[in-house]
């Protein structure tokens, strides 16, 4: 029978993954991802194993395993790389309708892990769990301040002990692994396996083949370890029918998915990492579990993000040249990395700098730009102000159709681009198109308060750029709030604000008659009121009435007098916030 510790869940662990999953953010996304603008198209995804985009079927769960971290230290941004991308991809598959149920699993139990306690004079079983649930908890707080969304299940090697045990058990029933016999070490006999192993580097398989250790107790230079055993009660083990141990890293995720999805094949259909898993680490796994479950499809479609480069080298702890998750944030934002990820294939190598930094912060300020011009419109009442209140002309111009026109295309491009593998950075130069649009349109727009025919156009669009972008995981909340301004209630209809500036401004207009008045005196004290005077007059006309949307344009008329105009400017308002905002600080 099996004893040991350490693998209880603790309490703080427990309300970290609580409030990690009913963050606003990610339960809107999982609760609320298929909506009245949800496509019903069929996704193709990259099958990572044969190389060919295949169509992911609709009318059943897709069942989702992905490799988590080993916990023995903190996040760096080449694994928020991975994490961010593959999470953009299950934001997509369930905005497009797909039924999802994903399982992480979590690497709790690792030679990493033993020496870090060890470093820390933390024996035992328990010595471990201490180091993995400091770190695992650091590791949910990174994916939650990267806005990533929790899976629906995680499951820990230290809490599936038993099941790793009962798997290890099998393949040696099946005769497909075999104990050492220097250190009593359960292997799996890849020659026992065949042919089929090397599925996905075959040629990395055969050169590797020419380094075997001839010293080994291994059958066979590529055989793998299943179980280690452990003799001092210091350091991390169980007590098994395999002996007092701990699990090899390959069979964990095996057990996992035997544990969680049963053993039916495909069992789970998507199976998802980092490109650096897909040998030996996934390969293993495919060997193992093929040979326990009998079948050649142990897995349906493999998923691979692509890697963080720091001049043509993989980001890693073990090359130290890596940024951590927390020390990129006190420099850039969550949301600009996830731009930053948007704009490349969530499968291609992506080179890290800070230059690719300043293009992700650039696209982020043209969305900032668009919602501060038309932020008002992410109110869906004014679909109904526009057609309702039937004021003014709402003949629709060429330039009307025009608009409309490049926003039913665009929806049809993006919708494509996404279906297409996910094709994120081509669904992000048709959104950027989009705006573009806007903004030249917008260009010819001098009072938007009186022509409500474009209300309903506005809104849908700035609707969609926001449902776009929130629907990849991209955080649009403080953008659209501080540029809301209620359009209506200093409209052209609402004629007591056009009275109350007019008659601010008339008496502005006075002020600035009695200041200049007093100027020409040449007295000295007239003079200092004088400029007291025209300074509340600058104010008002720089500061108050900006404040209100209001922008007024000061010009000398035909006769020497001062002659003023003003419209209304809704983006004033959140300028406006921000300086004071600035100021403040």
């Amino acid at each position: 029978m099996l004893s040991g510790g350490g693998g209880g869940v603790c309490s703080g662990i427990k309300s970290l993954l609580r409030r990690y999953t009913l963050h606003e953010s990610c339960s809107r996304n999982l609760m609320g991802a298929i909506d009245d603008n949800s496509s019903t198209g069929t996704i193709r995804l990259m099958n990572s194993l044969n190389g060919i985009k295949q169509d992911l079927p609709r009318g059943k769960t897709l069942t989702w395993y992905t490799c988590g971290p080993t916990v023995y230290d903190h996040s760096h941004v080449g694994h928020a790389r991975a994490y961010v991308a593959l999470d953009i991809v299950r934001r997509v598959l369930l905005k497009h309708g797909y039924s999802i149920f994903q399982v992480m699993g979590m690497t709790d139990v690792d030679d990493k892990i033993i020496a870090k306690s060890k470093s820390e004079n933390l024996a035992g079983v328990e010595g471990s769990m201490i180091i993995a649930r400091r770190f695992e908890q650091a590791f949910f707080n990174d994916m939650q301040s990267m806005n990533i969304l929790p899976p629906d299940a995680i499951t820990r090697v230290s809490e599936h002990i038993p099941e790793i045990v009962k798997f290890i058990q099998d393949l040696r029933d099946k005769g497909y692994a075999y104990e050492g016999k220097k250190s009593s070490t359960i292997w799996f006999d890849t020659a026992a396996y065949g042919s089929r192993y090397g599925v996905f580097e075959p040629l990395r398989v055969q050169e590797d083949a020419s380094n075997e250790d001839q010293e080994s107790e291994k059958k066979n230079h590529r055989d793998f370890a299943l179980w280690k055993p452990v003799a001092s009660v210091s350091e991390a083990g169980w007590e098994s029918e395999l002996g007092r141990g701990r699990p090899g890293w390959h069979i964990e995720c095996s057990a996992f998915c035997r544990t969680m999805f049963g053993e039916e094949p495909p069992a789970p259909f998507l199976h998802s990492g980092g490109r650096d898993l897909k040998f030996p680490h996934h390969e293993n796994e495919i060997a193992q579990s093929q040979a326990l479950l009998n079948t050649d499809r142990w897995v349906s479609h493999w998923l691979h993000a692509g890697q963080l480069t720091i001049k043509g080298l993989k980001m890693s702890k073990s090359l130290k040249n890596y940024t951590s998750i927390q020390d990129f944030l006190t420099a850039h934002s969550s949301r600009t990395f996830r731009i930053f990820c948007l704009l490349h294939k969530y499968s291609a190598d992506v080179s890290y700098g800070e230059d690719r930094m300043e293009d992700a912060l650039a696209w982020e300020k043209s969305f900032e730009n668009f919602f501060r011009e038309l932020g008002p419109f992410a109110e869906k009442r004014y679909l109904q102000e526009g057609s309702s209140r039937m004021l003014g002309d709402l003949k629709w111009e060429a330039k009307h159709h025009a608009l409309n026109n490049a926003y039913l295309d665009c929806q049809l491009q993006i919708r494509s681009a996404l279906e297409d593998d996910v094709d994120t950075p081509t669904a992000m130069r048709h959104l950027k198109n989009l705006i573009r649009d806007v903004n030249v349109f917008l260009r010819d727009v001098t009072d938007i308060r009186k022509q409500r025919n474009l209300w309903p156009l506005l809104t849908n669009i700035t609707h969609y750029v926001q449902d776009s972008l929130e629907g990849w995981g991209v955080d649009c909340s403080d953008w659209v709030q501080s540029a809301k301004v209620d359009i209506t209630t200093n409209s052209h209809e609402a004629p007591a604000f056009d009275q109350a500036i007019e008659v601010l401004l008339a008496v502005r207009s006075e002020l600035r008659t009695l200041a200049i008045k007093h100027k020409k005196a040449k007295l000295k004290d007239d003079g200092a009121l004088a400029n007291e005077l025209l300074g509340i007059t600058d104010k008002i006309r720089d500061s108050l009435l900006p404040g209100m949307g209001v922008e007024v344009k000061d010009r000398q008329g035909q006769s020497g007098e001062m002659v003023h105009t003003w419209t209304f400017n809704p983006r004033l308002i959140a300028s406006q916030q921000d300086e004071a905002k600035t100021d403040s600080k």
